[in-house]
């Protein structure tokens, strides 16, 4: 199944379904293709924000940007390990 790009305005979202000579599943294969000039990387801010500061990428459609919210599921509350604690700590950071 192909992800559908998602996107939001104002209120109004909506969902694209993108077909193209290429489909990649991992982030960094994105950017790298798209620093390569094979077209769009739809990624997270966050994995771009270095060739966006350095120019080399461009933001687009701005406008229709959603945040994403980061959401980990784990089993119980009570007995959760000090590294698993240690990683909530850093994402909640």
């Amino acid at each position: 199944m192909i992800y559908n790009w998602q996107f939001e305005r104002d209120g109004q979202e909506i969902d694209v379904e993108v077909s193209g000579p290429i489909t990649l599943d991992d982030p960094d294969l994105m950017i790298d293709a798209a620093l390569q000039g094979c077209g769009l990387a739809y990624v997270a801010e966050g994995r771009a924000r270095r060739h966006i500061a350095s120019g080399a990428l461009r933001q687009c459609l701005n406008d229709w940007c959603v945040a994403e919210d980061l959401f980990l599921y784990y089993p119980s509350r009570r007995h959760v390990s000090a590294g698993l604690r240690a990683l909530i700590e850093l994402l909640k950071a």
